[in-house]
This record gives C-alpha cells, sequence and structure tokens, in this order.
C-alpha cells in the first residue's frame, strides 16, 4: 500500500504491547470503529480497511500528530532497560519459560 505514513502504522499494529497497553487503541476505532470494536485487533484494522479510509484519517494533522507521539513512546519504551535488566544487570536472560 502506497500511503505516506503507512509505515508508522506497520510498525504501531505489529508491536504487541498494544494487547496490554492501550495508548494506541484511538487511533484503530477513529481509523475503524466498527470493526475495532469487533475485533480489537489492530492488524485486523489496518489489513482491512480501505486505502482511501486511511489517506482520509491521515490528513488529518492531529492523527499525524497523534501517531508521532505514539512511535516516540514505543522507541522510549523499547529503548529503556526493562525491569528484569535494571534489577540483574549481570544476569543474561537466554530464553523464557
Amino acid at each position: 500500500m502506497d500511503v505516506e505514513r503507512m509505515e508508522a502504522l506497520v510498525e504501531l499494529a505489529l508491536d504487541m504491547r498494544w494487547s496490554w497497553n492501550h495508548s494506541v487503541d484511538a487511533l484503530w476505532q477513529q481509523i475503524d470503529p466498527d470493526l475495532w470494536e469487533l475485533t480489537y485487533n489492530p492488524w485486523m484494522v489496518l489489513q482491512t480497511v480501505s486505502r482511501d479510509r486511511i489517506k482520509q484519517v491521515l490528513a488529518d494533522p492531529g492523527v499525524r500528530s497523534l501517531i508521532d507521539d505514539l512511535l516516540e513512546s514505543r522507541r522510549r519504551a523499547t529503548a529503556t532497560p526493562a525491569w528484569f535488566h535494571q534489577n540483574h544487570p549481570k544476569d543474561r536472560l537466554t530464553c523464557v519459560a
């Protein structure tokens, strides 16, 4: 899909933090409220909604600003050491149970 800022939407949709961090919910709801209410699945919304609808939503400067803020927040969160690494900096976590 050749839509400006589409990569940002893909990055947000594929971020699994959305399953417990609902800061992005308003974005998906704004793109397709009915589908969001039905699925609560950002990837489904992104894959189902029309290109014209995405362009329409992305034309809103407020939405673009929201996306920028969400991406910056995501990047900060992924760059910050998590609880385990902060509390056990010398331990190497090589697997999860």
